[in-house]
C-alpha cells in the first residue's frame, strides 16, 4: 500500500522522501497567485494501533519539521505550509479517535494550515475533519451565494480532495 501511495504522491508532483520503512514524506511548492505561495506536505505513517495520544505526538512532530523549512515566524510568513497527517491502518479505530480526527486544527496564531486524515483499510473509509466552506458577505454574495468553497485556494480543501481521490485510486 505504501507504495502504491508513493507512486500517487509523485504522480501530482510531489518529491518524495522515505522517513522509515512504515513512513514518508510527500511535499509539493506551488502558488495560487504571484504572491500567495503553499508548501503542501503530507507525513505518511502506517500505524496498526492508533490512539488520540499517538495521533497527537504524530501530528505535532509533523509540524515541527515542517515548520524548520521556514524562517519567518508564523504570524509574519508570505508562504504558508499545509501540514497533514496522513495514518494508514488495518485494526479498528475508535470513535475517540474518529472524533478527534474530525475536530478541526486551527492555530490561532495563523501562518499554516493543518489536517489530520486516517485511511482505514478495514472498513474503506477516509476520517476527516472534510471541507471547508468560507462565508461569503458584501457585493461577492451576489456572485456566490452565502458560502463558497475554495478547491485548490484553501489548503485544507486541496489536501481533502487530493486525499479524497488517493482514497478512491487506492481503494477501487
Amino acid at each position: 500500500m505504501l507504495e502504491n501511495m508513493i507512486t500517487f504522491y509523485r504522480n501530482s508532483g510531489f518529491s518524495v522522501t522515505e522517513i522509515s520503512a512504515t513512513s514518508f514524506l510527500a511535499k509539493k511548492t506551488g502558488s495560487n497567485f504571484i504572491f500567495l505561495k503553499y508548501t503542501d506536505y503530507y507525513f505518511v505513517t502506517l500505524e496498526e494501533n492508533l490512539s488520540i495520544e499517538k495521533i497527537n505526538k504524530c501530528h505535532k512532530k509533523s509540524k515541527e519539521n515542517a515548520n524548520k523549512d521556514f524562517k519567518l515566524p508564523k504570524a509574519l510568513r508570505f508562504s504558508v505550509p499545509n501540514i497533514n497527517s496522513v495514518f494508514i491502518t488495518e485494526n479498528n479505530i475508535s470513535k475517540e479517535v474518529i472524533s478527534c480526527v474530525r475536530k478541526r486544527n486551527i492555530d490561532i496564531v495563523g501562518g499554516q494550515q493543518e489536517s489530520i486524515f486516517i485511511l482505514d483499510k478495514s472498513n474503506y473509509q477516509l476520517h476527516s475533519a472534510g471541507k471547508e466552506l468560507s462565508h461569503v458577505s458584501g457585493r461577492a454574495k451576489l456572485i456566490w451565494g452565502n458560502k463558497k468553497e475554495f478547491t485548490s485556494l484553501n489548503g485544507r480543501n486541496r489536501s481533502f480532495y487530493l486525499m479524497d481521490k488517493l482514497t478512491q485510486e487506492i481503494f477501487s
